[in-house]
Order: structure tokens, then sequence, then C-alpha cells
């Protein structure tokens, strides 16, 4: 299996995980832009639409240090604070849409993930 890659101008799963309380948050994210730092720290910065979050922060910037990417996820913690929360990002699917925002309902059989969600996400409200 290839080891999972972001890719611009695409949704993913975006699933947040703070420190201590191990709270999740979860959201559909649309990524704009990848930039490597290139450094040998193994970071990066994204930018990208957050859907579940307040009207006037959907665009948002992180800088990540990833830990580990496989073939079906990237783990990084997220650089900010003393305590970096933990991100996993992964390809957004029917399954964890299903799970994370029933609200949304999810794409009937043969529909292309990317498309549905160009079509029905920017609606989702936190």
């Amino acid at each position: 299996m290839a080891t999972f890659t972001l890719l611009p101008r695409r949704w993913y799963a975006l699933d947040y995980f703070y420190p201590y309380s191990g709270e999740r948050h979860a959201s559909p994210i649309w990524v704009s832009e990848i930039i490597p730092h290139h450094s040998g720290s193994g970071k990066l910065s994204i930018k990208f639409w957050h859907a579940n979050c307040a009207e006037d922060m959907h665009d948002q910037d992180y800088t990540l240090r990833v830990l580990r990417r496989t073939g079906g996820y990237l783990l990084a913690e997220r650089v900010c604070g003393t305590e970096p929360p933990a991100v996993v990002l992964t390809e957004i699917t029917p399954e964890w849409l299903k799970q994370s925002f029933p609200q949304l309902g999810t794409p009937r059989d043969g529909a292309e993930i990317q498309t549905w969600c160009d079509e029905h996400i920017r609606h989702v409200q936190p």
C-alpha cells in the first residue's frame, strides 16, 4: 500500500485530539495548499477550509510536525503552545461522514466522494 500523501485542492477527514482531555473534534477540510518546510524536522504547513467551525474562522493555517505516515493516514502534532494536539488526516469516506456528521447524509453508491463533498459540505455548521 502506498504511503498516505496530502494533495492540494482535495477534501480530507480531520480528527483533532486535545492532549489531556482526549476530546475529539472532527471536521471535513478542503486543503488548498501544502508547504513542506524542507528542514529535516518533518514539519509542513497546510492551508485549508475548516467546515466545522464558526463562520468567521473557516480559513485556517496549521503548522504540523508529522509523526507517522502510513497507507491510511497521516498522524501529526500541531505546532502550537506547550500542549500540542494530535491531528489525524485521512481520506474522506462515506463511513467517516456517517459516523462524524450523520446530519449531512452520505453519497449514494457510485458517487465520487470529492464531487459530493464540493456540493454538500459547505453547509456544515458546528
